[in-house]
């Protein structure tokens, strides 16, 4: 009987048969009974089973006529609920439960069911009630003794209390818990005491009780194949480690997460999934990936509209304004904030409530507006001061700390930092801590103090920063913090200290990525991404040409879905490949006379630097070097713009003679500011130019020293950094062959095709491939083994994706991050298209565009425009710059003749200057 039982209660279960099939015989309270049992064991194994078990149980229940079978049949069904996200539904089905019980004069059968109900309660934001229910339950089960039931129903009473932030009141409560359950051999109710404990250790700072309580409980979970708790517990882990700044392996354990658990149709009715979400945002927050956390906390959104969580949304709404906010978004800050407080309002739970505050300084601090940042700041202080939360007391005494400081109040400032640490001494606010008060010394006119302080602060970035692997995740950590070393040059004390922090604030993740390239992210989830996104582009490029004026919304469509893949191709290039490798460090920065000895007496360095809105520019030369003040950033940038508006005035004038003097005028006054210092050590030389911040943009080459462009008195060619120029001179360049050429045009641009097939005569290459010959197959396969590789082809900047700046070869649209995979050995590689220099510069001076995917990927030297170019003009250009190649002239000399010759025939800068050498010449 008992293995026909089995049998008939796996049937049920997997939906092969249904009740009205069974014999009477087995419409029997035993059958019932083994229903029920058989369902709440597979409640966190199979859900859809554990439900046609629960719908099962209800129909012979009904058949049975017995109050407490329907009681049980009911509170089944409840679980079900609770387990599906449905908690409203959950606490509708116990409350009919418990009355079922209750007419059954089975009082401890109704405080089981109130003691399953509080979770319930809990999701609804009904903490008095939860409580109420639980007491009663409570002395039910002391005065029948049952330890067992106690211990539970204490766990979700901790549940409550961790859920309103009251941690050091939910713990004790927790480890009671624990130990009764052990002691009952419930195993698995155990396990998952431990994991909710742990989180209140992290909350605490136990940060070791904390790791071995997750290692242990999910050894459990593992082994019992309950895998939605295992992940559960992996991401609890993994937020834990980043708290810790132990960066590395928490992104190893969200990437596995990650793959495990894909967007599902279940995702959005999985609370315990949806929170995991919640602190991977938080995580994603901390080390700089704004737009990844973005992403994270719109499936976490979604899931909690859906379960229709009001904590949990405020909770989401409250990220995705601090997300927002680090973006500069001010206006979608604001209307995440104002929903967050919409939402915690409803909500018993103070932390939260005074945490809107919190953003709401943080948001008027980030805005450029601290004296409207101290109000809000100082009501969420007051707030969290009656708390047990420590972590979000401490963020808002150094924002307050920020504040200050901002304001002239050096001592509020060291006293807000200060108590920060006492509240969270985690590596985070030690780092803040320690920068916030060298700068507050700072402003005392403590320069000591200020070193002091600064030099810890700089190596806890640099700890936290080589930990992080990718230099995707590198660059995106420097957000905010890179910043560091411009006030490590304004305290230096001497030139080296100087030099030595631009070398630390400028281009530091090109620098580690040219002298240790990373392995290729090639995962099969990679390929897939990039064929579909190649077939969008593709799509879109049919819709363009359709109709002269094609249908704009198709398009739309298809460009959406282009940004959605792009969005999660960045994902997976960040979270993808942890590159074990030891990240290489520039603890020790050459000293100037070293970097002098390597130079010839033909080079002159020039590298500029902006702190804060001062510019200034350091010169080296081999026996010299040079220092000078150059100006305000702000006027430069003013300047720059009107030289903008006459580039753009002059590109439509095809002759190239309109408006002259006015962009002459706005180069000279350029040169002046900039070049006019160094003018008799540039003249006759190799001019190699460093620019910095907002300067990139800028036509350096082409500004004016006495009339005379600079790139025609010297020798000029740009780098990121001298550290940078410096390795890519050592590493120098490995191809011989004669050169490969591509040329990609279309209607808009004609002479694209012929212009290459011309520079192929000149290279005397065979290898030329024009039009859908042209391939990025063939550049992969055949990139690395000529000197020289020229792509003809439309350029396309892409403001809002920048590693997605791509040239068509073919018909293909080869991005910044296709490019950096390559391996070349070029010594040349020439961007003639529009606009092909042109990158995003973020914080830490890191470029992001095809100039520095091309370095990263082999190339010695590349030249691109810095603009949209003239088809005519650039043809020209090209043509003659390639014929002096192949007449024997250098790199930089072929350059200066091919712009001199043009320059005399088309005076305009916008169809002279656009082109510019960059890398090691």
């Amino acid at each position: 009987m008992e293995t026909r039982l089995a049998t008939v209660v796996g049937e049920l279960a997997a939906g092969t048969t249904s009740v009205s099939r069974l014999p009477k015989s087995l419409r029997t309270g035993e059958t019932f009974d083994a229903v029920v049992a058989e369902g709440m064991a597979r409640m966190r194994v199979d859900l859809s089973q554990a439900a046609r078990l629960a719908k099962a149980a209800a129909t012979l229940a009904r058949g049975l006529k017995d109050p407490r079978y329907a009681g049980s049949a009911s509170r089944l069904a409840g679980h079900i609920q609770l387990l599906s996200g449905d908690h409203r539904k959950a606490l509708e089905l116990y409350t009919i439960a418990r009355e079922r019980f209750s007419a059954a004069d089975m009082g401890e059968e109704a405080a089981i069911t109130a003691s399953a109900a509080i979770q319930a309660y809990i999701y609804d934001d009904r903490y008095e009630e939860a409580f109420a229910l639980a007491d009663e339950a409570a002395a039910v089960f002391r005065e029948t003794g049952n330890d067992f039931r106690l211990a539970r129903l204490q766990v979700n009473v901790a549940n409550a209390l961790h859920r309103l932030d009251r941690m050091e009141e939910a713990l004790p409560r927790y480890e009671a818990s624990l130990a009764a359950l052990q002691a009952a051999g419930a195993h698995e109710d155990a396990a998952i005491v431990m994991h909710n404990a742990a989180v209140c250790l992290m909350a605490l700072h136990r940060f070791d009780d904390a790791e071995a309580l997750y290692l242990s409980a999910r050894v459990y979970f593992e082994t019992n194949g309950l895998r939605g708790l295992a992940l559960e517990s992996d991401r609890n882990r993994a937020y834990l480690l980043g708290r810790q700044g132990r960066f590395r392996e928490a992104l190893s354990l969200y990437r596995e997460a990650d793959r495990t658990d894909h967007l599902t149709a279940d995702e959005a009715a999985d609370p315990v999934l949806a929170n995991g979400l919640l602190d991977q945002s938080e995580f994603l927050l901390e080390i700089g990936l704004h737009s990844e956390a973005l992403t994270v906390l719109e499936r976490a959104s979604k899931a909690f509209q859906t379960l229709d969580m009001i904590f949990e949304q405020g909770k989401t709404a409250y990220m995705r304004a601090i997300a927002a906010g680090l973006a500069d978004d001010f206006d979608r800050a604001a209307g995440f904030l104002s929903e967050a407080r919409g939402l915690l309002q409803q909500v018993p739970n103070p932390v939260w409530q005074a945490l809107v505050h919190l953003v709401h300084g943080q948001l008027r601090q980030r805005a450029g507006q601290p004296e409207r940042a101290i109000r809000p700041l100082e009501r969420a202080l007051a707030a969290l001061a009656k708390t047990q939360a420590r972590e979000r007391l401490a963020d808002t005494l150094l924002a307050l700390s920020e504040a200050r400081l901002n304001l002239g109040d050096a001592d509020g400032s060291a006293d807000a930092a200060e108590r920060a640490v006492a509240a969270d001494s985690t590596s985070g606010t030690q780092f803040q801590r320690a920068w916030l008060l060298s700068r507050s010394a700072e402003m005392r006119s403590d320069p000591i103090a200020a070193r002091a302080y600064l030099a810890t602060a700089t190596e806890r970035y640099e700890a936290v920063r080589s930990e992080l692997g990718p230099a995707a995740l590198r660059q995106a950590f420097q957000t905010g913090r890179a910043e560091i070393y411009e006030d490590a040059f304004r305290l230096a004390q001497s030139s080296q200290e100087r030099y030595a922090a631009i070398q630390r604030a400028k281009s530091r993740t090109l620098l580690e990525m040219v002298a240790s390239p990373e392995a290729t992210v090639n995962d099969p989830e990679t390929r897939s991404l990039r064929k579909r996104l190649n077939f969008v582009q593709h799509a879109i490029r049919i819709q363009e040409g359709v109709a002269e004026v094609p249908n704009p919304e198709p398009i739309e469509d298809l460009r959406a879905v282009q940004r959605e893949i792009e969005e999660r191709l960045l994902v997976a290039e960040k979270m993808g490949a942890l590159d074990e490798r030891a990240v290489p460090r520039l603890d020790d920065v050459p000293d100037l006379s070293d970097v002098r000895r390597e130079l010839d007496e033909e080079t002159v360095l020039l590298e500029f630097f902006t702190a804060g809105d001062e510019i200034v520019a350091l010169a080296i030369g081999r026996d010299w070097e040079e220092e000078r003040p150059l100006g305000r950033a702000s006027d430069i940038a003013t300047r720059s713009r009107f030289l903008r508006f006459q580039i753009y005035r002059g590109l439509n004038d095809p002759q190239g003679q309109t408006a002259v003097k006015e962009a002459e005028g706005h180069l000279a006054n350029l040169g002046s500011a900039l070049l006019a210092p160094f003018a008799d050590r540039l003249r006759g030389r190799r001019a190699v130019l460093m620019p910095h911040g907002a300067l990139h943009r800028m036509p350096l080459h082409a500004c004016l020293i006495e009339g005379e462009p600079l790139c025609l008195m010297a020798d000029t060619s740009y780098a990121p950094s001298i550290a940078v120029w410096s390795r890519l001179g050592v590493r120098g360049f490995a191809a011989a062959g004669p050169g490969l050429v591509f040329g990609t045009g279309d209607e808009l641009a004609l002479r694209i095709e012929p212009e290459a097939a011309l520079i192929a005569e000149n290279l005397r290459t065979d290898q030329v491939f024009l039009g859908k010959r042209a391939t990025m197959a063939r550049l992969a396969a055949e990139g690395g083994s000529h000197r020289f590789v020229h792509i003809g082809s439309h350029g396309l900047f892409r403001e809002d994706q920048p590693l997605f700046s791509s040239v068509r070869i073919g018909k293909d649209e080869v991005c910044a991050l296709d490019v950096a995979k390559l391996r070349l050995g070029a010594e040349l590689v020439t961007l003639s298209g529009c606009s092909t220099a042109v990158s995003d510069v973020s914080s830490g001076d890191e470029q992001t565009g095809l100039i520095n995917a091309f370095l990263v990927a082999g190339a010695r030297t590349v030249l691109a425009s810095q603009w949209d170019t003239d088809d005519a003009s650039a043809e020209r250009f090209m043509v003659g710059f390639y014929r002096g190649i192949s007449a024997g002239s250098p790199l930089p000399a072929a350059y200066r003749e091919s712009v001199a010759a043009l320059r005399a025939d088309r005076p305009h800068p916008a169809h002279w200057a656009p082109f510019a050498l960059f890398g090691y010449v």
